[in-house]
Order: C-alpha cells, then structure tokens, then sequence
C-alpha cells in the first residue's frame, strides 16, 4: 500500500488508458483503496501452463504476495480501516463450493491460500498452537532451562484451547446466521 501503482483501464468503447494510482489505507466510506470499482462483466478463466522451472518461482512469489496481502489486512483492522471478516468452518466450505464452480486450478489455489493462513495463524503466540508452545520454550530459555511445571503449562493450553474452540463454536453459528439471511461471504 502506498506505493504509486499503473493500471490499464478499458473503457465501454474499447478505448484503454494507463491510470497512475495510489493506493490508500484509510479510504473515504464506500471507496476502495485505490477509488477505482473492478466490475467484471463478462468474466472467464483463462488456463495457462508454464514449465516446472517457471511454476516454481512462480507460487513462491504468489507465497510472499499472500503473506503481503495477509500482513496489509491485519494491520488495516489495527488501524481502523476495515473492520475484520471472519469465516469459519461453514463460511470456508461456502467459499469452496463458489471457488470450485470456476474450477481446478482456482480451487487449488484457494486450498493454497487457506493453508498459508493457517500456518500463519498457528504460529500466533497464542495457548493450544504451535506459537504458544514456542512461547513457553522461549520463556525456557530466558530462564535459563528452568522449565515451566508440566501441569501449569497444560492448564495454560487447555484454557487457551477451550477459548478457541468456543471462539470456533460463535464464528460457525455466525457463518450459519449469514447464510440464513443472505449477508454471508457469498450472498
């Protein structure tokens, strides 16, 4: 974000014309970033095989433009530019069923991004993931290899996991309540 950016714009007429953008971080209500609305009208997956030495270098760069994307949109929540849109179980099977329509490829890709957000979630330092045991190897070490008892660690997880489970428990019956009314990720 921030950074002045060139789209091509194709006109009604077929006319095209480079437009220099730059994005924003808190956009005026109703605006997208770059106050420019992408509509589609007439839209189509266009298939294209690259060699494995290309697709290689390829999905990492995707990688690292998921990471940017997923680092953007956390900081925009701190920042109050948009509030935070959680899907759960019901809310992600949902989105697969939409993304798998447009086929193969775009569903494997959706596979690709939700395992990367769960990677980066689970390594949050939060109790009952993989970060919040680092946590508590980290603290080892700060003190010296003088262990946390056993059973104070594994209350700490089981109250973390409880948390989570509940928090998991509201974002389906949320997810569940948006289907029902129609306001879901996919009205």
């Amino acid at each position: 974000m921030g950074k002045e950016t060139t789209i091509l714009v194709q006109h009604s007429d077929s006319t095209t014309e480079e437009v220099q953008a730059i994005p924003r971080w808190k956009p005026p209500e109703g605006q997208e970033a770059t106050g420019i609305l992408v509509h589609l009208s007439n839209p189509t997956v266009v298939r294209q095989h690259e060699p494995f030495w290309s697709a290689i270098p390829m999905g990492v760069r995707d990688c690292i433009e998921y990471f940017v994307l997923f680092k953007n949109e956390i900081m925009r929540w701190f920042i109050g530019a948009t509030a935070p849109q959680i899907v759960g179980p019901v809310g992600i099977a949902q989105l697969t069923g939409e993304v798998a329509k447009a086929g193969m490829s775009p569903l494997l890709e959706f596979a690709a991004f939700i395992s990367i957000n769960l990677a980066i979630i689970n390594i949050f330092p939060l109790p009952a993931l993989d970060g919040g045991r680092i946590v508590f190897v980290l603290l080892e070490l700060v003190r010296r290899g003088k262990r946390i008892k056993p059973k104070t660690e594994g209350l700490v997880h089981l109250i973390g996991f409880a948390t989570l489970i509940a928090l998991i428990l509201a974002v389906t019956y949320q997810d569940i309540l948006n289907i029902i009314s129609g306001t879901g990720p996919i009205p």
